[in-house]
């Protein structure tokens, strides 16, 4: 079993940024090729991280592919408290967050890898 350990934190204070298209934040980690890249604002599950407001959250590879999503929209901490996915590379992952729809968010978004 991996042991989880924290990349960082990033908050951020937005709104109208349809789903993270514009007037994000940016932030990028690096990772290792076979990581489990683990990231989210849910306070009840991930250290660091909390949320007010309808968050959103893309993550994208060195490409500016768009390989995981964590969204505040219709999935509460009960149900999806961390969004995962597995590094393909070695390399920067960014992460952009905004809010849903038009909406108004404040958050911040905790980053682990195992």
């Amino acid at each position: 079993m991996a042991i989880a350990r924290g990349k960082g934190t990033f908050s951020y204070s937005r709104s109208g940024t349809n789903y993270a298209t514009t007037n994000y934040v940016d932030q990028a980690y690096f990772f290792n090729a076979g990581e489990t890249i683990s990231f989210g604002t849910c306070a009840a599950v991930l250290y660091g991280a909390s949320r007010s407001g309808m968050s959103y959250i893309r993550l994208f590879d060195r490409n500016g592919v768009q390989v995981a999503v964590d969204s505040a929209e219709t999935i509460g901490c009960s149900e999806m408290p961390k969004t995962t996915h597995v590094a393909a590379l070695s390399d920067y992952y960014t992460f952009r967050a905004g809010c849903v729809g038009n909406a108004s968010c404040t958050a911040t978004v905790a980053v682990y890898a195992e």
